[in-house]
């Protein structure tokens, strides 16, 4: 493989780089720290799992600002170092994400013989690279040297194609893990995390694409500006800086609340009435004052705990007040009153040339894709529909 500090970088370039580089690896050391002896409580497997991708992130970046100062030159063993190591890394990011996400499995369940499954080509490959490791002239006595100082041997190039192949189905279904949390609905906070970790695999799966689209050029003998061992760096630099930048705002190891309640999980007791019938009806003319007159389920960020102090009510009874008056848990009462303001907005005249998103945000929906689902299980439209006049099937 080509050299970092060989690449046709401009000579008041490399410093930077290097600079950058070594800024990452120390975020990264950093990050994984923290996440390893921070109290995260119920979120310890998914930090544990950010935290091993981290630290390999800090491996591929130290490696990299080693060979951009020329430092591996002298050093064919640190060279081949990281042979095998990328092999872990689309398992790490799946099940980071996996365990983020709470796709239906314990986080305090211990290593199962599928989740040490995802190691099984690493430690496979590990073995069939470690004679090349440790005796690193066998590799041109046993295969024969390239053609050209720039190609990868067969051997070496298959496995490439094979760690390319591993990696692009681990960011295909890390990928996926992310869309389908992004289609539900979330708080700012769950949504904002969400993004922000979709964003970074998207930017991680776009710096690899065009590090192997590199490498395949360099091997057909076409030059190109960057080398794919920097383009591959560059992209683990900015995946560390984006997760540093998202860990100010947001905690990283946050746990959105999106498993499903497991079957055997019984199911909790119903809570007995609180309120007697006097109680009741005042308390409901009050809620339906709040939605009529004051509009609070315009606030996108409105929670049961907020509008029930407002009612001078206990979570639990508000809750009870809006599941026996409208048959409706408290999600999905405040969507039907965003539906029903939402319409009004579209089919208002001075609202004719306002984008629907706007009117939706106004009306206190959160998101597109949140918008889209709950209108049309509302009124079997959607709101481009609606706007559009069409019937309702």
């Amino acid at each position: 493989m080509a050299d970092l500090h060989t690449s046709a970088l401009a000579p008041w370039l490399t410093p930077w780089l290097s600079a950058l580089l070594a800024l990452a690896l120390a975020q990264s050391l950093f990050l994984a720290t923290a996440l390893l002896w921070g109290r995260a409580g119920e979120r310890r497997r998914a930090n544990r799992w950010l935290a091993a991708l981290l630290l390999l992130l800090s491996v591929f970046i130290g490696h990299a600002w080693l060979d951009l100062g020329g430092h591996l030159a002298q050093a064919p063993r640190l060279q081949r170092l990281l042979g095998p190591l990328p092999l872990l890394l689309g398992p790490l990011l799946w099940l980071y994400l996996q365990s983020l996400l709470q796709q239906g499995r314990p986080l305090d369940r211990p290593l199962d013989r599928r989740t040490a499954g995802h190691a099984l080509p690493f430690l496979l490959a590990t073995l069939a690279w470690l004679p090349l490791w440790i005796w690193p002239d066998a590799l041109a006595s046993r295969f024969g040297a390239p053609s050209s100082p720039g190609l990868l041997p067969r051997p070496l190039l298959l496995f490439a194609g094979f760690k390319a192949l591993h990696l692009g189905v681990y960011l295909f279904l890390s990928l996926r893990l992310l869309r389908q949390a992004r289609a539900c609905e979330h708080g700012a906070a769950e949504a904002g995390l969400i993004r922000g970790l979709s964003h970074l695999s998207h930017l991680l799966s776009g710096g690899l694409a065009l590090a192997a689209l590199l490498l395949v050029a360099d091997n057909l003998g076409l030059a190109s500006p960057l080398s794919p061992d920097l383009c591959a760096a560059a992209a683990f630099t900015l995946f560390v800086h984006g997760l540093a930048f998202v860990a100010m705002r947001l905690p990283l190891g946050y746990q959105p609340p999106l498993a499903p309640r497991s079957e055997s999980t019984p199911p909790r007791p119903k809570t007995p009435p609180r309120l007697n019938p006097d109680e009741r009806e005042q308390s409901l003319a009050r809620l339906q004052a709040s939605m009529a007159q004051e509009q609070r389920f315009r606030d996108g960020e409105l929670s049961l705990e907020q509008l029930a102090a407002h009612l001078a009510l206990t979570p639990a009874e508000l809750s009870q007040l809006i599941n026996q008056s409208c048959g409706l848990n408290f999600q999905e009462f405040l969507n039907g009153h965003r539906v029903e303001a939402l319409k009004l907005s579209m089919r208002a005249p001075e609202n004719r040339d306002k984008a629907i998103l706007d009117l939706a945000l106004e009306a206190g929906f959160n998101s597109k894709s949140s918008l889209n689902r709950v209108f049309k299980k509302h009124t079997g439209l959607t709101p481009s529909q609606y706007r559009e006049g069409a019937e309702p099937p």
